[in-house]
C-alpha cells in the first residue's frame, strides 16, 4: 500500500513530485542440489514527469508479477485512512 503522506499529497490521485522509482528484490527461483536456495534479482525502474499514483501502482503490480507473485483476479487499490 502506498500512503499518500509519503509523497506529500493530500489527494491520492494527484501527480507526485518524484520522477524516478526503483523496485528491487531477490526472489527465490530454485534450490540447488545441496538444498541452498537460488535467488534471482528482480529490478524494475521507471521515470517520468507528473506520474500519478495509479501509474506507480501499475508498475508495482508488474514488479510483483516479475517476482513470482500471482495476483489472480486481485489488484492493488488506493485507500484513504
Amino acid at each position: 500500500m502506498i500512503v499518500d503522506s509519503l509523497v506529500g499529497s493530500q489527494e491520492p490521485l494527484q501527480p507526485i513530485s518524484r520522477s524516478h522509482f526503483t523496485f528491487e528484490m531477490y526472489a527465490p527461483n530454485s534450490v540447488s542440489e545441496s538444498g541452498v536456495p537460488m535467488m534471482d534479482r528482480v529490478n524494475i525502474q521507471f521515470s517520468g514527469d507528473e506520474l500519478s499514483l495509479t501509474d506507480v501502482i501499475a508498475k508495482f503490480e508488474d514488479f510483483l508479477k516479475a517476482s513470482g507473485y500471482s495476483l489472480g483476479k486481485k489488484y492493488l487499490d488506493l485507500i484513504e485512512k
